[in-house]
């Protein structure tokens, strides 16, 4: 069985109660208004009835005398009868002995038969048939037609008054002075005309502004209002997010400011040294006085910045200054004698600064290896993901003013 999209499919179950075939438009929503497949329907049956027939069914036998698998609750083996597979089940069933139409076989998009809907299993789901009268094929996506043909078919017999015998020349007047006026002797906006849906003033003037839902019935406005809270809420989320991006970027040029400032602050000799001489790229690789510290920040996550803070705040930067050269030149007895002093203030891991900010080698920090790289896709993602949500909710809206507008038009029809 071929998936289904839910938004352009009616669901129903099948009917047990033996009356007259009938319109599926009374089983579904206004939204399928259009014309949907008409079922010969089952008689009514007593849940003590099937539940015999289904335990006789299970205990029937599965292949014949000549080894011929059988199908079906008629237990009869395939002889090119159409049949339809179940997808409670898995069991095939004759069209004819579940009562449904042959005709309909392609308007099937899930199908359980009586045991299984018994069973509370599943409902059966049908496709919308195309509006031409007497085509049972499915619509297209977004279409109420099967085919560019019978859309042009339709619209055909409805302009010409059902009659398709009739001739462009047999329209009404009014009908022809409008095309006029509208394309006000322009070819090429007559060729076009109709492949732009006509949206209702009151459509347009929502779409200017969306806070004019006056002009709309109360289960429509609902609806609107409803999805424009959802995408309100999903645009905050966004623009959080890229705040969080824009600050990691902020951090990753941050964390080069101060491998420089801290290389020229703790080895003089060598920033002198360069700039007299230029150094090739093996021996800047090779160099033990160059610094390029981790730097995976903990106080990310509580949307801060210890990098940028350290940057901006030259009494916090030299508190860093301090910390690092300690590392670097633990031997020197000025640096140990502020040694108590600052790790009473620092306190809990030695191998991050104010307990937050890695401060190991990054070429020895095995444990945050990659981490900018890391937190910067993890948030593309969640931006990415957010902004497909944005164009579903928008289609959604996009959906509900066509139905109404489409509501409409039928309506003065």
């Amino acid at each position: 069985m071929n998936d289904i999209d839910k938004q352009s499919s009616p669901e129903y179950e099948l009917p047990h109660k033996r009356r007259s075939p009938i319109s599926t438009t009374s089983l579904t929503s206004k939204k399928f208004k259009s014309t949907s497949p008409t079922l010969e329907l089952l008689e009514k049956e007593t849940d003590e009835e099937l539940a015999k027939q289904f335990k006789k069914f299970t205990n029937a036998p599965k292949y014949d005398l000549n080894s011929e698998e059988l199908f079906c609750i008629c237990r009869k083996p395939d002889i090119g009868e159409i049949m339809v597979a179940c997808d409670g089940c898995e069991e095939w069933f004759h069209f004819k002995c579940m009562n449904v139409n042959p005709e309909l076989s392609h308007l099937i998009a899930k199908f359980y038969c009586k045991f299984c809907s018994w069973k509370g299993n599943g409902k059966t789901l049908w496709k919308r048939k195309c509006r031409v009268e007497g085509c049972y094929e499915p619509i297209r996506n977004e279409s109420k037609y099967c085919s560019d043909e019978h859309a042009k078919e339709f619209i055909r017999s409805m302009v010409l008054g059902g009659n398709n015998k009739r001739s462009v020349q047999d329209l009404e007047n009014g009908v022809v002075k409008d095309v006029i006026d509208y394309v006000n002797e322009d070819h090429d906006k007559l060729v076009s005309l109709g492949n732009k849906f006509p949206e209702l003033e009151v459509v347009k003037q929502y779409l200017k502004d969306e806070l004019d839902l006056d002009s709309f019935p109360t289960d429509v406005k609902m609806r609107l209002q409803n999805l424009s809270k959802r995408s309100e809420k999903v645009t905050t989320d966004i623009d959080q997010q890229k705040k969080q991006m824009d600050q990691l970027v902020k951090i990753k040029e941050n964390i080069k400011l101060l491998n420089e400032k801290l290389v020229s602050l703790l080895y003089p000799e060598s920033v002198q040294e360069s700039s007299l001489k230029k150094k090739s790229k093996k021996s800047n690789k090779s160099r033990k006085d160059k610094i390029d510290l981790c730097y995976c920040d903990r106080s990310i996550d509580e949307g801060k910045s210890l990098v940028n803070q350290l940057v901006e705040q030259d009494e916090l930067f030299e508190k860093f200054q301090n910390v690092i050269r300690r590392r670097l030149f633990d031997n020197d007895d000025e640096s140990d004698a502020e040694t108590p002093e600052e790790e009473d203030k620092d306190g809990g891991d030695p191998d991050r600064f104010m307990n937050a900010l890695c401060i190991i080698d990054r070429r020895k920090c095995s444990r945050h290896n990659g981490w900018w790289n890391l937190e910067y896709d993890e948030l593309s993602k969640r931006i990415s993901t957010l902004e497909e949500r944005i164009e579903l909710l928008k289609k959604h809206q996009t959906d509900i003013l066509r139905q109404y507008s489409i509501d409409e038009y039928e309506k003065s029809n």
